[in-house]
């Protein structure tokens, strides 16, 4: 159920305006870059697309709902991303990509 853009290759863009260190990225990212700290939404896809868990250093999954969320749903999305958040901000202040 994966979105338009989500298997692009290489699928990975870097925000050096937000911080020269950051890269985003969709589910096959993992594979193609050279990262020191993977912060994952989502189970992570190697380069022959099968789902590879142990790209990620830390997973905050929580289920897309396209809009279409509970009240729960979003509450437990939010708590993700905040600690998603706090693991970037960790990486970033130590100096890891």
């Amino acid at each position: 159920d994966a979105g338009p853009g989500c298997s692009d290759v290489p699928g990975v863009s870097h925000l050096p305006e937000f911080h020269p260190l950051l890269w985003v990225g969709n589910r096959v990212a993992a594979a193609h870059g050279n990262f020191d700290v993977v912060v994952s939404t989502v189970v992570p896809h190697g380069k022959a697309g099968n789902a590879e868990p142990s790209l990620t250093t830390h997973a905050v999954l929580f289920k897309d709902g396209h809009g279409k969320e509970t009240e729960a749903g979003i509450a437990f999305a939010k708590q993700c991303i905040l600690e998603g958040a706090a693991h970037v901000e960790a990486a970033l202040d130590s100096g890891r990509s």
